[in-house]
């Protein structure tokens, strides 16, 4: 997908795999990549895409402004975000582990911040952080060495 190459998918699977791209195709406003009548119609998408150039590169232009937008990030391509929402449920289920409560499904609800998506500033905040983290890593490896 990031190199621009529409995935046709049958969605009409229980599969894992199944699942991700179809769920991949919806993000991506290209649902109607997705197969939901069987091999039949995946063979006509597939047949569709190989034959009709200007199909084709309406999907390939898709992709591709998707994965370059900025000010906010495609919700697709935001993994900062993606991170966000996953540690919010993992914070969930320890909760949920800790107080003895029964197992239950966790519904993530994103904050009015983290729906507004991320933008280059947040990049740039997010990649200073990692790099001073880095070093102060470094800086105690380096300490603890001299001790040993």
């Amino acid at each position: 997908l990031y190199g621009g190459v529409p995935i046709v998918t049958r969605a009409d699977g229980d599969d894992m795999s199944s699942r991700v791209s179809t769920s991949a195709n919806v993000v991506l406003g290209m649902a109607d990549l997705n197969a939901v009548k069987g091999v039949s119609e995946y063979e006509e998408i597939a047949i569709k895409l190989g034959t009709n150039p200007k199909y084709y590169q309406s999907k390939r232009k898709k992709l591709i402004d998707s994965c370059l937008q900025k000010n906010p990030m495609h919700p697709y391509w935001d993994v900062p975000r993606y991170v966000k929402s996953f540690e919010n449920g993992l914070r969930q289920a320890w909760d949920q582990y800790l107080s003895g409560e029964p197992n239950t499904h966790i519904t993530i609800t994103e904050s009015k911040q983290t729906k507004k998506g991320t933008h280059e500033i947040d990049i740039d905040r997010l990649e200073a952080a990692r790099r001073k983290a880095r070093a102060e890593r470094e800086e105690k490896d380096a300490a603890m060495k001299d001790e040993l």
